[in-house]
């Protein structure tokens, strides 16, 4: 959401706002992590000419964004909310 409102923000018309947003909710709606937004938004903004290098893009954002939807967020923050989960039930004795 933030790349959108960031599109949005750099837009030089409210057309151009509408379709920046209407393109990441797309990948919003379809269920796609940062990774996925990041490979259409980062070089649709180098194709429209922002000075950013393909390897800064992928040393700086790809790979880090990728792992962290990898590790971060798919490993250890679903494991925490599992953990929080199981630990806020009240306890059933099943009478054993």
């Amino acid at each position: 959401m933030v790349t959108s409102v960031v599109m949005a923000m750099t837009s030089q018309s409210t057309w151009g706002r509408g379709l920046d947003v209407a393109a990441d909710l797309t990948f919003f709606a379809q269920g796609f992590e940062h990774s996925v937004v990041n490979m259409f938004a980062i070089p649709a903004g180098m194709m429209m000419g922002a000075e950013v290098r393909v390897r800064d893009w992928w040393l700086w954002n790809q790979i880090p964004v990728t792992l962290g939807n990898i590790g971060l967020g798919g490993h250890v923050s679903t494991g925490w909310a599992s953990a929080a989960y199981r630990s806020g039930r009240p306890r059933r004795d099943r009478g054993d």
